[in-house]
């Protein structure tokens, strides 16, 4: 079955520039795929989040959902599905995001 609305699910320690690097790379990143497909549906597990970077990332239609850093893989799914989140795809690509990544 074809489902046109995509979901990927995205990990990174923070939204937006805090901590630099490759969060800003992921930030960047999210808005651009949103850019190309608007149809995909983009959620960021990050480890820590405030008012500011959920308003940001809302303003870019990219959902945030904050996990403990200690989180195991299948309590993230867990969150996800319980937020309605059923990704068909996954991105995490460097050390710093952990294990998880």
């Amino acid at each position: 079955m074809y489902k046109e609305n995509k979901t990927i699910c995205i990990f990174a320690t923070r939204w937006g520039s805090h901590f630099g690097g490759i969060n800003v790379f992921n930030r960047e990143m999210c808005i651009g795929i949103k850019e190309f497909k608007n149809s995909l549906n983009l959620v960021c597990i990050v480890n820590d989040l405030t008012d500011e970077e959920e308003s940001d990332a809302r303003l870019h239609e990219i959902n945030l959902l904050k996990v403990k850093e200690s989180s195991h893989p299948i309590e993230i799914i867990e969150t996800l599905n319980r937020a309605q989140y059923f990704p068909e795809y996954w991105i995490g690509h460097d050390i710093y995001t952990g294990d998880l990544a």
